[in-house]
């Protein structure tokens, strides 16, 4: 019964607030604004040991904390897929990055002058990147681009057909 004490003494409350307010207020419109919300408020005050009884009152905030989890728990799957998304960037810029370090020092290897090295990573699987592009400058002698091409698509797991290399003299 403790419940009803607080509610009594919340009533009280409620019409000491309305007369103070109601006493320090000009007439016009705002009185009638202000009478209007107390209004509500005393219905609300009325309803309370309703809700209280009826245990609508913890039905209902089950049902608002069960909302709003449902809504905390979809902010967070899409700052998920948002995350995943951004980690699979940067990691596909990584990837990117040291296969190309990587291309440039098995061709300076075999004895090329790279001048540029880009790899197309459009397709992210297992047997590695899509596409490549090296631009070489051919050392004296070298003459075998064939045997290049074959290795990069050994090593790297290019298809042959997408390692395109333009040689410069």
């Amino acid at each position: 019964m403790e419940w009803l004490s607080t509610w009594a003494k919340n009533l009280v409350f409620y019409f000491v607030i309305l007369s103070a307010v109601m006493n320090f207020l000009p007439g016009g419109e705002e009185k009638k604004l202000i009478r209007y919300y107390m209004g509500l408020l005393l219905l609300l005050f009325f309803m309370r040991p309703i809700f209280h009884v009826s245990d609508m009152e913890e039905r209902l905030e089950k049902r608002i904390n069960s909302y709003t989890r449902k809504e905390e728990y979809q902010e967070t799957q899409k700052e998920l897929k948002r995350l995943e998304t951004k980690e699979r960037e940067q990691f596909s810029s990584l990837l990117q990055k040291e296969l190309e370090k990587r291309v440039v020092q098995t061709t300076e290897d075999q004895g090329y002058q790279v001048l540029a090295c880009k790899v197309f990573l459009e397709n992210e699987t297992d047997r590695g990147a899509d596409r490549l592009q090296l631009e070489i400058r051919l050392s004296k002698g070298e003459q075998d681009v064939e045997s290049l091409k074959k290795n990069l698509a050994n090593v790297y797991n290019f298809p042959l057909e997408n390692i395109n290399i333009r040689i410069q003299e």
